[in-house]
């Protein structure tokens, strides 16, 4: 409710001035003690460089309100040029506003004095002004005088003002306890314009005085509004250059009315990964900030959320870095999943105004708040798969190795190869920035070669280990020494294989058999048949053991097997095999001799057959 008054009648009066603004606002913070959020309303000229060219007296304000952890942000222009809306109040806690000068300087237009009420009714914000408001509230609406409305914020009336002097101000005996004359004597005095005027009446929401001066007029008053509070000045800050916001005292009687008139709770801004996502195994850490400086944050404050399979261990840590920003540790993570952290309001975080206020108002829970989220993917890569370009490598090649693992990985790593012989020296397989071939071919196959060809000194069954192939996230694999290389001479060689001429008798079983030696892996077994128009037909399995079940007559025949590895390919001599009715004791000798020479016949037939086959006998 607006208090009575009569306005006098003032002829003439600055006209409004109106313009677009930019919207610039400049913080300054002490981060270490940060305490509230200020918006300041300077009163220098429309167009002075903000900060640096204001007066010294309001920096020095400035200054103070900063070394005890007051963040100010400053308005966009000046203060009779705010709007209202450059910047909006609202994530404020109070506004301080300067208006010195004399009645005729800036004043602020209506659409400023409704945000201002509202912010401080209804939103519960705290509004810092001096006595130039009632001044300019004198000069009637349509001469721009200021709106009527700001009577709710401007405590203090003015009956009329002198010029500069010293003023002498003294604490209400009753009100010497009250926080906004925290830290200050019982008097003091500054400089400033000299004004005359007693509080206003107010109903509800009365103004309670705090100081007088020398004249009896009352000096500092603050009144309870709605959500809000205000406290006022009778002097004028910045009149004719005036050194009264230069004074330690009148500073800290703004510093006070700040901490005091903060009745808006603190709130969460956010809580950040400090991390990259995807995380590895090991600790993740965020970073919880505020909206203004707080208190009473630990590790009972938060609860760790998983999604999967995460591990970790308890409770959190929690690190101060400014009394807006907080680290929370969470350590020991492993496994695979999501993990986030939840700020459980209890009520015992609260701001560090006078009044305490509680992170998101009175009430547990209400300043709850979930962080990011991290993926956690804290399982080193595997090798899935590893092969080489030979079963086995021969003097004087290169064996190239493939290797795939189980998840795409950091192509910028690259795996460590080492080829250890029978012998027990190593033999590297270097990346192309190490000298060798080693080259990624896609996210999660890598290919390379042995540094040098392979020497008789490395033959036998080698062992590969592979190891720090790092994947996306930064888990570094297990050395793996599961897989091996043959190194061989390359040497494949008959050690024994059937007779050049074999008797059986009819409804009996015969078994051919070979056995070999050198072979570059595993070699392959083919065995054959000339059929009657000298065709080789293959009869017998992939094995050195070939058996016909019960001879029929038409078994009867030329019998080889061809064998080969990966380098060569050797047969048998020519096996003649004779199914009869049964073995005459008496003929044996020339059925043998005949035997032979049709075996050693058929035997240089089929190797011009197969031109596969060295005729030289090397391999």
């Amino acid at each position: 409710m607006m208090p009575l008054r009569i306005l006098p009648m003032i002829p003439s009066a600055r006209p409004r001035r109106y313009a677009l603004f930019l919207l610039l606002t400049v913080c300054v913070a002490n981060a270490a003690i940060a305490g509230p959020n200020v918006l300041l309303l300077w009163d220098d000229d429309e167009g002075t460089p903000v900060p640096d060219m204001l007066n010294a007296n309001t920096k020095a304000l400035v200054r103070a309100m900063t070394n005890a952890g007051i963040s100010v942000t400053y308005s966009a222009n000046t203060q009779g040029r705010w709007t209202g809306f450059n910047p909006m109040p609202d994530s404020f806690d109070a506004v301080v506003h300067l208006n010195g000068g004399g009645p005729n300087s800036y004043i602020l237009p209506v659409s400023a004095v409704t945000r201002l009420v509202q912010y401080v009714r209804d939103e519960g914000g705290a509004y810092v002004g001096s006595e130039n408001n009632a001044a300019q509230m004198a000069i009637p609406p349509q001469f721009g005088g200021l709106s009527s409305a700001m009577w709710d914020l401007t405590v203090i009336d003015r009956m009329r003002g002198w010029g500069v002097t010293d003023i002498t101000v003294t604490k209400i005996p009753d009100q010497a306890d009250h926080p906004v004359l925290r830290n200050l004597p019982d008097a003091f005095v500054f400089r400033s314009g000299r004004k005359e005027g007693l509080i206003l009446s107010f109903d509800p929401w009365p103004a309670v005085p705090l100081m007088t001066d020398g004249w009896g007029n009352h000096a500092v008053a603050v009144r309870e509004f709605g959500a809000g509070r205000v406290v006022s000045f009778h002097h004028t800050g910045n009149t004719a250059g005036a050194s009264t916001l230069s004074n330690v005292h009148v500073q800290r009687l703004y510093i006070n009315a700040v901490l005091w008139g903060d009745r808006k709770p603190p709130l969460v801004v956010s809580i950040q990964r400090s991390d990259p996502s995807p995380a590895p195994a090991g600790t993740v850490r965020f970073i919880a900030r505020f909206s203004e400086g707080v208190t009473g944050v630990d590790a009972g404050d938060f609860a760790v959320k998983t999604v999967g399979e995460v591990s970790f261990s308890s409770p959190v840590a929690v690190r101060r870095i400014t009394n807006r920003e907080y680290e929370i540790g969470v350590h020991n993570v492993t496994g695979a999943g999501t993990l986030a952290v939840k700020l459980e309001d209890n009520d015992s975080i609260r701001d560090r105004s006078y009044n305490q206020n509680m992170l998101g108002g009175p009430g547990s829970g209400n300043g709850n708040f979930t962080s990011e989220i991290y993926v956690i993917d804290a399982v080193p890569p595997v090798l899935v798969s590893f092969d080489v370009d030979h079963a086995a490598a021969p003097l004087g090649s290169r064996p190239r190795m493939t290797l795939v693992f189980s998840k795409d990985m950091n192509e910028t790593k690259f795996p460590t190869v080492a080829v250890t012989a029978r012998a027990g020296h190593v033999i590297t397989a270097s990346p192309t920035d190490g000298g060798g071939d080693g080259l990624w071919v896609n996210d999660r196959a890598y290919e390379v070669s042995i540094d040098r060809p392979v020497e008789a000194a490395d033959e036998g069954i080698a062992t590969v280990t592979v190891s720090d192939a790092v994947d996306l996230v930064g888990n570094v694999m297990a050395p793996d020494d599961s897989h091996t290389v043959a190194i061989i001479r390359g040497d494949l060689h008959i050690v024994r294989q059937p007779p050049p001429v074999i008797y059986a008798e009819a409804g009996s079983s015969h078994t051919f058999m070979v056995e070999v030696a050198g072979a570059a892996g595993p070699p392959q077994y083919e065995w054959f048949k000339e059929d009657p128009a000298k065709i080789a037909i293959p009869v017998g399995p992939n094995a050195p053991v070939f058996t016909i079940e019960e001879l029929d007559y038409t078994d009867t025949g030329i019998y080889f097997c061809v064998i080969s590895d990966a380098f060569s390919v050797i047969q048998t001599d020519h096996t003649l095999l004779s199914v009869v009715e049964a073995i005459p004791a008496g003929g044996l000798c020339a059925l043998l001799c005949l035997a032979v020479i049709v075996a050693i016949t058929g035997a240089v037939r089929l190797l011009k057959r197969y031109s596969r086959i060295p005729n030289d006998g090397t391999t």
